[in-house]
């Protein structure tokens, strides 16, 4: 059965906040698009209310021009939708600029908390780890609108930036364990070469590759129509059946 993606909207514990809050001019969150007095009676408002709130944020936040609205999941439930993504023929993707790597078939022994997936070529494996702070954005990508329903729409994973520690080589750099950081001179992501074959990772995700990529690699965590705010680091993206690829 489909997971149903607003499945704890009726909780106090899953708010619509994505860590930026920034107020207009009528002290609407330009993120979330709540009313500042919805923020601070979030956790005591009614059921009811809430779910209200939830019910018309995909108008406002498509009306605000924007494309991300978080979901009201937990981590059992986004292991859920990942295994979901492949069950009925999506894929998992990785990657930074110029490196997108995708994987669409389950590797034996995952589990709720780390996650394994190849591509049909054994050429990529994609491995993500559900054990922290992890948030689902669904992206209303190419023209399309949140209003119109999340269910078909990708799902962006992302972590707080605080939470990637990674190490940010600015220039290629050989590892104390041989591998060669390429210097992407990003926090949130690394690409790096180890007996031939590519690696990219991220706070939460790793992709590692025997192909060669098909072009250099850039300086962007993010594929070029993508936009999250500052306080989220990209993870991975999960694409459903017969989305495009980045």
């Amino acid at each position: 059965m489909p997971i149903d993606r607003m499945r704890r909207a009726h909780e106090p514990d899953h708010s619509p906040c994505v860590g930026h809050c920034t107020y207009d001019e009528g002290r609407h969150c330009l993120s979330c698009r709540r009313h500042e007095d919805e923020v601070g009676i979030w956790r005591d408002a009614s059921e009811a209310s809430r779910l209200e709130v939830w019910s018309r944020l995909p108008q406002e936040i498509d009306a605000a021009g924007r494309h991300l609205m978080r979901l009201p999941l937990d981590n059992e439930d986004i292991t859920s939708l990942a295994l979901e993504t492949l069950a009925q023929g999506g894929s998992w993707v990785v990657g930074v600029e110029g490196c997108w790597l995708a994987a669409d078939r389950p590797l034996p022994g995952t589990n709720a908390e780390r996650l394994e997936a190849e591509s049909h070529c054994s050429s990529t494996q994609v491995s993500l780890d559900l054990t922290g702070k992890i948030r689902a954005l669904a992206w209303a990508r190419g023209g399309r609108k949140l209003a119109d329903g999340v269910e078909g729409l990708p799902i962006v994973l992302v972590t707080p930036r605080g939470r990637v520690g990674l190490t940010c080589c600015e220039e290629e750099t050989v590892l104390d364990d041989g591998r060669v950081d390429l210097g992407l001179g990003l926090a949130s992501a690394r690409a790096l070469r180890a007996n031939g074959r590519t690696e990219i990772e991220t706070g939460f995700a790793r992709a590692v590759t025997s192909l060669e990529p098909a072009t250099g690699f850039g300086r962007s965590a993010l594929p070029g129509d993508l936009v999250i705010n500052e306080s989220y680091a990209l993870g991975a993206i999960l694409l459903p059946r017969g989305e495009r690829p980045l």
